[in-house]
């Protein structure tokens, strides 16, 4: 045989093989055999899908791990992706800890707060990147940037979801009522078996508006751009920190105006102000800081779309790409990482409590702090691994069928137009 077919077939028992240790796993956590079994029939059919599209696409497993990319890609934006898969790890470690006492001592716990308090950027930081990538304008269908979103971001949030009810012994006996009150609980957030939910349904109320902000700043002038975004954080310190509270509110003080804000930050006229904006989230920290040690309500002060933490991660973009030269470049693991951050995200809870702390029992304070470290690279390497696995070979095959029903929904359509005109 020549290379090329020893490469195809080492490519297809390589599928084979990590689709049997797949399935060997999920019957180690507790999935019955006849569920096993099932998984098996799914996992085959992601391997003949992923067989026939290398076969269409000889640089396909590369495009799979985020290893083919375009020549000329700024990393940047891959930078602060990771950074914000890795405070979300930080942040839900030290508050585990936090909330169940392992943290003592006035200092520790007080240094511990305050970087558990800065990881929470990464919120505001998916949040922006979302506003720098989507809001600039580009010809594209409302129903595309719909369905795109949906097998992007909805599928994995539902296959995730029936994951982790599955962990939770919640899916013992499955039926169409079952069926239901998984679909419900979707569209109502009722997920607390997946507490971290909620900022995903902050990102779909944000792509609601996405496409209709390409129309608004598309010829707006940079200045209007920059006035739009004073406003938003003049709103959202409104809101937080005026004695009087106003009962006129806008969308700009919140996570749309926090959209708009990644979008302007990442605006190539913007590049003069990244020292200033740098000093500022520079400040904002320190007051956050302050905040924590005074023990005031830092939690409604300096989260979500307030103007402390949207100065923080302001600050934190223009750092990575006044850094050009050394963001702008890739690496293997950054490639790999970016890839699956959203998978990594949505997983990293059940690695964390299940892994990270229910089998290894790593703690933050352990070896002399380093325990912090371990429960980021443990969580981080586990989450990686799981997202693999369940991207490749259970929302492969999920996404497929859809395809395969929307392709089905056009012929119907098409055929009934065809008759209509004749």
């Amino acid at each position: 045989m020549t290379k090329d077919k020893w490469m195809k077939v080492a490519e297809i028992c390589g599928w084979f093989l990590f689709g049997i240790y797949f399935c060997v796993e999920m019957f180690r956590f507790g999935l019955s055999m006849k569920r096993t079994l099932a998984l098996g029939v799914v996992c085959i059919f992601s391997i003949l899908i992923h067989c026939y599209k290398s076969r269409r696409d000889g640089d396909y497993i590369k495009r799979i791990f985020g290893l083919k990319q375009k020549p000329d890609r700024d990393y940047s934006y891959d930078w602060l992706r990771v950074l914000a898969v890795v405070m979300v790890i930080v942040t839900h470690a030290i508050q585990v800890d936090l909330s169940v006492g392992l943290i003592t001592g006035e200092k520790k716990t007080y240094v511990l707060t305050v970087l558990y308090m800065l990881c929470l950027a990464c919120n505001l930081i998916y949040v922006m990147l979302s506003g720098a990538l989507l809001i600039p304008y580009r010809e594209e269908k409302l129903a595309d940037f719909y369905l795109k979103r949906a097998t992007k971001v909805i599928f994995p949030m539902a296959v995730y979801f029936v994951f982790y009810l599955w962990q939770n012994r919640e899916l013992d006996l499955i039926s169409w009522e079952t069926i239901k009150s998984i679909f419900v609980r979707l569209c109502q957030g009722e997920t607390p078996e997946s507490p971290h939910y909620w900022l995903m349904y902050t990102f779909l109320s944000v792509y609601i508006v996405i496409p209709f902000f390409r129309y608004m700043f598309k010829d707006m002038s940079y200045r209007r751009v920059t006035a739009v975004t004073i406003i938003a954080l003049v709103l959202m310190t409104l809101n937080l920190f005026s004695p009087i509270k106003f009962k006129v509110s806008s969308f700009l003080g919140s996570w749309e105006g926090v959209a708009i804000i990644g979008y302007w930050v990442t605006r190539p006229e913007t590049k003069k102000y990244y020292r200033m904006l740098i000093g500022l989230g520079v400040a904002a920290f320190v007051l956050m800081a302050v905040f924590i040690g005074c023990d005031l309500d830092y939690r409604t002060l300096c989260c979500n779309a307030s103007p402390v933490m949207t100065l923080i991660s302001t600050g934190t973009f223009a750092t990575v790409f006044l850094g050009h030269k050394f963001f702008h470049k890739g690496n293997v693991v950054l490639k790999i990482l970016s890839k699956y951050s959203y998978s990594l995200i949505l997983i990293h809870w059940w690695t964390l409590h299940w892994i990270t702390r229910g089998r290894y029992d790593i703690q933050v304070l352990q070896h002399h702090g380093l325990g912090l470290f371990l429960s980021l690279g443990v969580t981080l390497l586990v989450s990686l691994i799981a997202a693999i696995l369940i991207d490749n070979y259970v929302l492969t095959f999920v996404q497929q069928v859809f395809d395969w029903i929307l392709e089905g929904i056009e012929k119907g359509i098409a055929k009934v137009k065809k008759e209509h005109c004749a």
